[in-house]
C-alpha cells in the first residue's frame, strides 16, 4: 500500500515536472488593431525577450527583470551574447519576411525624409560620405519606431501605455540620435513594477529596446 503511493506521488511530481511553461499573450490589447500574424510574431518576440530576461536575471519577477534590464542597458553592462542570440535574429527574421517589421520599425535615412516632407527641423545625414580610400565600410542600418506604422498607431490608440515609452517613441522619430542609454534610464526610473503587468507595455520594451539593438548587431555577421 505505501508503495502504490510513493509511486502516485512520484508520479505526479513527474507529470507536473514535464508540464509546458503557460504561453503568455503579452498582445492581447492589440487584437483588432494588427493582424493575426502580426500579433502572432511580436509575441513570439516579446515571449523570447522575456525568457532571455528570467535565464539571466532570474524567474523570481520578471516584471522587475524589466527594470533591471533597462537599468545595464543605460551602463552598457549587458553581456554581448544577449544581443547575439541566434533565436532572436530568427524571429527578427520572421519578422521581415512577413512584412510585419515594417509596420513596427523604419530605417532612419527613410525616417530623415519623413521628416524633410513635415518639418522644417534639421535632418540628420545618415547616408554614407564618398571616400577616397578603398577601405570597404559595412554600412549600418539603424531603425526606429515608424511613425506611420501601424504599430504606432495601435499605440496611440490604447491609453494604458506608460507615458515614458510614448515618450520615448515621441524621442525617437523628433531626434533619432538620441542615446539609448539615456531613454532606458528615463524609463527604468519612471516605470513601476506594477505597471509592468500591463504586458503591452513589456512589447514596447522589447521592440523598442532589445530587437532594434538585435537588428543593430547582427545585421553585418
Amino acid at each position: 500500500m505505501k508503495c502504490n503511493i510513493l509511486i502516485m506521488i512520484l508520479s505526479l511530481v513527474i507529470l507536473q515536472s514535464c508540464q509546458p511553461e503557460p504561453i503568455i499573450n503579452f498582445t492581447e490589447a492589440l487584437q483588432g488593431c494588427l493582424t493575426s500574424e502580426d500579433i502572432t510574431l511580436i509575441n513570439k518576440a516579446t515571449a523570447q525577450f522575456e525568457k532571455k530576461l528570467n535565464d539571466t536575471y532570474g524567474i523570481e519577477n520578471s516584471n522587475k527583470n524589466y527594470i533591471s534590464y533597462l537599468e545595464d542597458f543605460s551602463k552598457m553592462n549587458l553581456n554581448p551574447k544577449f544581443m547575439i542570440d541566434s533565436n532572436s535574429k530568427s524571429i527578427l527574421d520572421d519578422l521581415k519576411a512577413s512584412g510585419t517589421f515594417g509596420k513596427v520599425w523604419i530605417s532612419i535615412s527613410e525616417l530623415s525624409t519623413y521628416k524633410e516632407r513635415n518639418t522644417e527641423s534639421m535632418i540628420i545625414e545618415f547616408e554614407p560620405k564618398e571616400t577616397t580610400t578603398n577601405i570597404n565600410i559595412p554600412l549600418v542600418d539603424y531603425i526606429c519606431i515608424n511613425p506611420t506604422g501601424d504599430f504606432r498607431k495601435c499605440i496611440v490608440l490604447n491609453n494604458t501605455i506608460h507615458n515614458s515609452l510614448k515618450d520615448v517613441i515621441d524621442i525617437q522619430i523628433k531626434g533619432p540620435s538620441l542615446s539609448y542609454a539615456l531613454t532606458s534610464i528615463s524609463v527604468a526610473n519612471s516605470i513601476s513594477v506594477k505597471a509592468l503587468d500591463n504586458n503591452l507595455n513589456k512589447v514596447v520594451i522589447a521592440m523598442i529596446f532589445y530587437y532594434e539593438l538585435i537588428h543593430l548587431t547582427n545585421q553585418n555577421l
